[in-house]
């Protein structure tokens, strides 16, 4: 009984892994509103039913997708503590990057499809939610228009950098990538202005 378990979750994840390959191919070849179940299947060499048994459609493979890499990222910053972030936001950033370099080309048109921009949307409202009272606390001899301020050029200007390493116009390592932002957000913090 256990054995057919294990092979079911062998087989799902499976599946799983090349309809995220099959879609992420299409995503080269095709806008991501034209791509449809049928193109991913006929790509993935899968079976509708297959397709089905993971996701209600296209849309919801896409939010699924999203959801695990907005997870994966809230999760660094968890492990890392927001507040660690901001007084050294080198390796938060170094393991982001290198989490998304190991699946640049996926990450890089996913972030560049006319849904990125959800994504982006979505990482944003979430770090707000979880991490913003914290940050407002460590800063808390500091103005909160200014801090709040300060909160939203740093995640703008993080995700601007990271679209510019992804597409190649920023031709830096990740470590580089990492430590120039870093040097960035810390020299930011010099400019709050206090209460």
């Amino acid at each position: 009984m256990i054995e057919g378990k294990k092979a079911e979750y062998k087989n799902a994840i499976r599946s799983r892994q090349l309809i995220k390959n099959a879609y992420v191919a299409l995503l080269n070849e095709k806008s991501v509103n034209k791509i449809t179940v049928t193109d991913i299947i006929t790509r993935a060499g899968i079976s509708r039913g297959t397709f089905y048994a993971h996701y209600q459609d296209v849309k919801d493979l896409y939010n699924k997708l999203e959801n695990g890499v907005v997870d994966t990222i809230l999760e660094i910053i968890d492990n890392t503590g927001v507040v660690n972030f901001y007084k050294n936001p080198y390796p938060t950033l170094e393991e982001s990057l290198l989490m998304i370099e190991k699946n640049k080309d996926y990450y890089r048109l996913l972030l560049s499809s006319c849904l990125g921009n959800s994504f982006s949307q979505k990482l944003s409202n979430n770090f707000a939610v979880r991490f913003v009272p914290d940050i407002m606390e460590h800063f808390n001899n500091k103005n909160p228009y200014a801090v709040r301020a300060y909160i939203s050029f740093v995640s703008s200007g993080v995700r601007g950098m990271i679209f510019r390493w992804l597409d190649g116009t920023l031709d830096l390592t990740s470590a580089e990538c990492a430590k120039l932002m870093s040097n960035m957000i810390v020299g930011a913090q010099s400019n709050l202005i206090d209460d």
